[in-house]
């Protein structure tokens, strides 16, 4: 491998810068609110002035001029696509959360699960209103049942009620809303039965069956779709079904059917990427054909795996990942067909700069981020190291080369995403350094195998099973590997998201090390670029101020969650699972919570059921978890009688304190019938959503912050007892009762904005800074 350019990152490279100013833009159109005509204007005046002084002699002013003009551009694009639609747009109806009937095209395979069905609809026209509109955009229909009636470009008719999808409901949340936008639906809806669709005659369908007249979708439905429907067939019924699950992830991108212990191997051992279809899958077959064709003709050999790459994109339904990466290399093989020594990284900047042109929101996409960071990794770091080692003559120091550029082109891309991984799944795979070395010519060997697959399928059913008898042996070898390497000392650590400004110097300071080691020269660029992100962090950290006391109600959907953080670095959480099975909140929800927050030690869980917590003592340091039953054994410290019932007052510690009731006649403890008092800032918080409703009125006194269950009714004795003591804020958290919400709580007007509720705003903060309490809305809607 060798240093194709002796030039710093940018020199020479205008397509790279292009792509820089572009992305930037774009970024910046989410703060920037502009009118995209507006936008356009500018940057047509500013690509006019960049002419004048080109023709002017004055060079460096028409480039700043023109990368302005790129980045004025990519703040139109943003907005553009975000809010630039069409009065019938699909997202302006779904905006309204009306009842619609819709006609429209399914435009991706059906995505059939044991208990439910996905399908991505095209709308061209609906009904809304009493009228019927011409209308465009895609909407995901979730149907609550697995169907199987429905194909990719089936036309259907379906009505319900359109809504848009929800943001996130915590800092750190999993983004449904973004998500889908990225893929350019805008739109939801939810029916019970298969049924409720109906499929209706195409007026195109005649048209489409003509080779002639639409050899797209010729290619599509008739050679690409059966091709794909004979491999996943084939490898269920000549591999084990979890061997067809993971084969079929590796070559077809197909990943509903991998176990979810499986996948975790994979994301906690950095092979994620190997699992299913990316980059690395394109790279492979890309590496594979120049191989074979290594005595072919260069141009020749170039075409060959053009075709060869285009087909997999095909045959893996054009996953947007699989798009960009074969977009990416296409631009570089065409580079080759040109010259022998291509620049790929300017090929790489004119690669992504195309792909944002068309799609402009995958720069906020993280599989996107990802690419792009491990490929600029592997083009820009990957030659410099592997400079360090020359090839000798001798097999054994060619097979030792071999591995050596596999463990650095391996170390360069993921020193490229380290950050980018950090901020967005809160760990570093360490072990991903060593694991990738076996892995990824096992993966290689894979994606091959199941794409050869096919012709030992068509032959017969002796011929298949021969062929798969090989492949079982390479499949039964990468689990027991992962677990391995999964099981090694400090294989992932669990990190705090980094944030913008650190990722920034942290490139910066990884490109000054590489220029001085490689090149002996310091990038004055990168050194100021690293000045300035440090200054930048200094200045946040100044702002934020000193740690204070702060208590926060985590939207949990069904589960009730509650941290409280003391000034002193102390974490309490409270955390009532109401889901059966397993808890599923805790990965979607509050493990992204706490990751975002900072926290990666709670003192004291307090939980209704700490069988269910295991994944969160697997991602979080715990100290104790204390359920009912452990409580009711410390010696109380002060009894009461209040009402039908006896109070308990035990003290925890300093902070915490908690009452448990029980009957008068019988001394028995009350089914849930514990709550909490909580002193922070001197003050008094009493945290009692995990009451039963009907004991609510034990709970209340005068309190700075009051917590009740979600159900307790705000009326009769409840509602007496608050006007008698009124809290200075009321919560209401989600209990186990699971029963129909209770909205409508304007008896308590003289309370006025003091009632909170995570089912009605989300996730929010108290803030406890002295005698005052600030409130935090978490989440932005």
């Amino acid at each position: 491998m060798e240093i194709n350019s002796p030039q710093g990152l940018f020199s020479k490279r205008p397509a790279l810068r292009a792509f820089v100013f572009y992305s930037l833009g774009i970024a910046s159109g989410v703060y920037v609110k502009i009118f995209p005509l507006s936008a356009i204007f500018i940057a047509v005046i500013l690509a006019v002035t960049a002419l004048i002084f080109h023709y002017k002699q004055a060079v460096k002013h028409a480039t700043l001029l023109l990368y302005l003009s790129l980045f004025v551009c990519g703040v139109a694009q943003y907005q553009v696509a975000t809010s630039g639609f069409p009065p019938t747009h699909i997202k302006r109806i779904a905006d309204t959360n009306s009842h619609v009937t819709v006609v429209g095209e399914i435009v991706e395979e059906p995505d059939i699960r044991a208990d439910r069905t996905y399908l991505v609809v095209e709308v061209d026209s609906l009904t809304w209103c009493r009228r019927k509109l011409k209308s465009s955009g895609k909407i995901l229909v979730k149907i609550r049942e697995q169907s199987t009636i429905f194909s990719f470009k089936d036309r259907v008719r379906f009505s319900g009620n359109l809504f848009s999808p929800g943001g996130p409901r915590n800092p750190g949340g999993f983004n449904f809303a973004r998500y889908l936008n990225i893929k350019e639906i805008f739109g939801m809806m939810v029916l019970s039965r298969g049924e409720d669709l109906l499929l209706i005659d195409n007026p195109y369908k005649l048209r489409w069956t003509c080779i002639l007249n639409v050899p797209y979708e010729f290619f599509v439905n008739r050679l690409v779709a059966p091709l794909r429907r004979i491999l996943l067939d084939g490898y269920v019924k000549y591999l084990p079904k979890d061997q067809a699950a993971l084969l079929a992830g590796f070559v077809l991108g197909e990943r509903r059917n991998i176990p979810d212990d499986v996948a975790r191997l994979f994301r906690d051992t950095g092979t994620l990427h190997l699992m299913a279809v990316s980059g690395s899958n394109v790279a492979i077959i890309v590496s594979f054909f120049m191989f074979i064709l290594v005595k072919v003709n260069r141009r020749l050999k170039v075409v060959i795996t053009l075709v060869a790459v285009v087909f997999f994109s095909f045959l893996t339904r054009n996953e947007p990942s699989v798009v960009r990466a074969s977009v990416m290399v296409s631009i570089g093989l065409l580079g080759l067909y040109r010259q022998r020594r291509p620049d790929f990284l300017s090929f790489l900047g004119f690669a992504c700069l195309l792909l944002l042109i068309i799609k402009p929101l995958w720069l906020f996409n993280v599989s996107f981020q990802l690419s792009f960071a491990a490929c600029a990794g592997i083009v820009y770091f990957a030659p410099k190291f592997a400079s360090v080692i020359k090839p000798g003559k001798s097999l054994v120091s060619r097979i030792f080369y071999w591995l050596y550029l596999i463990f650095v082109t391996t170390f360069s891309a993921q020193l490229a995403v380290l950050p980018i991984t950090a901020e967005y799944f809160h760990r570093l795979p360490l072990v991903g350094l060593i694991a990738n070395l076996p892995m990824i010519p096992l993966a290689g060997i894979l994606t091959i195998s199941g794409v050869v697959f096919l012709p030992f399928i068509l032959l017969g059913d002796i011929v298949a099973a021969i062929f798969a008898w090989p492949v079982k042996l390479v499949m039964s070898i990468i689990i027991p590997l992962l677990d391995f390497f999964a099981g090694l000392p400090m294989a992932v650590i669990n990190v705090s998201p980094p944030g913008i400004w650190k990722i920034v110097l942290f490139f910066a300071v990884i490109y000054i090390m590489t220029e001085f080691i490689f090149r002996r020269r310091l990038s004055f660029a990168g050194i100021l670029l690293s000045i300035s992100s440090l200054c930048i962090l200094v200045w946040m950290s100044y702002l934020k101020g000193p740690q204070t006391e702060s208590l926060a109600f985590i939207d949990c959907g069904p589960d009730r969650a509650i941290l409280f953080s003391g000034a002193d670095g102390d974490n309490f959480l409270w955390y009532d699972c109401h889901e059966e099975g397993i808890c599923q909140q805790l990965e979607y929800n509050l493990i992204p919570f706490l990751y975002r927050v900072g926290i990666n030690r709670i003192e004291t869980v307090f939980t209704n059921d700490k069988s269910k917590l295991s994944y969160l003592e697997d991602e979080i340091s715990i100290g104790s978890f204390l359920e009912p039953s452990d409580l009711k054994a410390i010696k109380p410290s002060k009894i009461m009688a209040t009402g039908p019932y006896i109070s308990r007052e035990s003290i925890l510690n300093k902070r915490v304190k908690f009452v448990t009731l029980e009957t008068d006649n019988n001394k028995e403890l009350l089914t849930d019938g514990l709550f909490f008092k909580l002193r922070a800032a001197g003050c008094e918080c009493i945290i009692a959503g995990g009451l039963s409703a009907r004991y609510a009125t034990s709970a209340i006194s005068k309190a700075l912050i009051l917590e009740l269950p979600w159900t307790a009714q705000p009326y009769g004795p409840v509602f007496e007892k608050l006007k008698e003591l009124p809290p200075e804020l009321l919560v209401f958290s989600p209990d186990k009762s699971r029963l129909p919400s209770v909205w409508n709580r304007q008896q308590l007007t003289y309370m006025n904005n003091r009632i909170w509720a995570t089912k009605i705003s989300g996730s929010f903060r108290f803030r406890f800074e002295g005698a005052k309490v600030s409130i935090d809305y978490m989440v932005k809607n």
